[in-house]
């Protein structure tokens, strides 16, 4: 079977399918122009706007004391000799053993023979 098409049909058939493609183009530039007309209408009313914002404050913060305590790394013999005897002990726990002495003010924090960390001692406030 041979199928046979007038030009007149064929340019008909191209025009209505140009038509849509004109149709469907146009619609998405309409939505397009839309969307940007609400952004520049939101953006507008926020400009105009005061910004709020929440204030925290915290009271009783202080800076921390300037206290000379053990930095890390250095050992139980060293922190006897630099800050002398604590006034306690407290045994060693867990694995690796946590040793804590405890100095006016701050404690210092050992694993094994190392000081981990000293703490500066929180003053309550009243």
């Amino acid at each position: 079977m041979i199928y046979c098409f007038s030009i007149q049909r064929l340019g008909a058939i191209v025009t209505a399918r140009k038509t849509i493609e004109i149709r469907i183009f146009t619609k998405e530039l309409a939505m397009d122009s839309i969307r940007s007309l609400v952004l520049v209408i939101s953006l507008s009313l926020l400009g105009g706007s005061p910004v709020l914002a929440d204030v925290l404050l915290m009271e009783g913060i202080q800076s921390a004391p300037a206290v000379n305590t053990p930095h890390n790394g250095i050992t139980m013999a060293q922190v006897r000799q630099q800050y002398g005897n604590p006034v306690a002990e407290q045994p060693a726990v867990g694995e690796p053993p946590i040793t804590r002495w405890d100095y006016d003010g701050y404690s210092v924090f050992f694993e094994h023979d190392l000081v981990l960390h000293s703490v500066v001692h929180h003053q309550a406030q009243n």
